[in-house]
């Protein structure tokens, strides 16, 4: 099913996809059933992030990562800047307060993080800044984490991420000066929204 008929039945409860369908030729409707090249896909993709969850006003920056291995491959503009920092030696505190230097890997910890609930033993981490989870629900159709950074009040940095069958949509907001319960609503709303055109692509 076309994404947009997908968002449209979200937003208005509507079935137009009947309609799209007739207003498509026979070699359009052909071509929709040739697999697109995987540049083509992703550059969709980046595209309907940047529409439908940054340009709203909802994020700052999303992306979408695979289950296998934490890797983005489609992310809005900046995304990539704003997602994550290279893998690289941080100072991390232990669980028995003592400091020590270790190697953190941004992908690998919000992939643990959505999957367990837990942070690793470095901490979790997104572009370069700590953060801790506050939620964790795996109750609902698409398992969730919701986390902000160590400077929640100062920074208003947060993220919400799910996992849909095969791959995983990290979402951060800046919302500095905003109270933090009184958005995860709608922050929750949209990006579940993405999530149901990803799993209605078999994503």
């Amino acid at each position: 099913m076309d994404v947009e008929v997908m968002w449209n039945e979200r937003d208005t409860g509507v079935d137009d996809s009947e309609a799209v369908l007739k207003r498509k030729s026979p070699v359009e409707l052909a071509s929709c059933q040739e697999p697109p090249a995987p540049a083509m896909v992703s550059r969709k993709w980046d595209e309907k992030l940047q529409d439908l969850l940054v340009d709203t006003y909802h994020f700052t920056a999303v992306g979408i990562a695979s289950l296998t291995d934490g890797l983005f491959f489609a992310s809005s503009r900046r995304g990539t800047e704003l997602l994550r920092e290279e893998d690289s030696m941080r100072q991390v505190t232990r669980e028995d307060g003592t400091e020590t230097k270790m190697l953190v890997r941004e992908g690998s910890c919000i992939l643990q993080a959505v999957q367990t609930g837990q942070a690793p033993e470095g901490g979790l981490w997104l572009a370069g800044k700590k953060m801790r989870i506050i939620r964790h629900d795996t109750d609902d159709l698409y398992p969730t984490l919701i986390a902000v950074s160590k400077e929640w009040t100062r920074e208003g940095l947060g993220i919400v991420a799910m996992c849909t069958q095969s791959n995983l949509l990290v979402c951060r907001f800046d919302r500095r000066g905003e109270e933090l319960y009184a958005i995860l609503g709608q922050l929750r709303k949209a990006a579940a929204s993405f999530a149901d055109l990803l799993a209605a692509q078999g994503m």
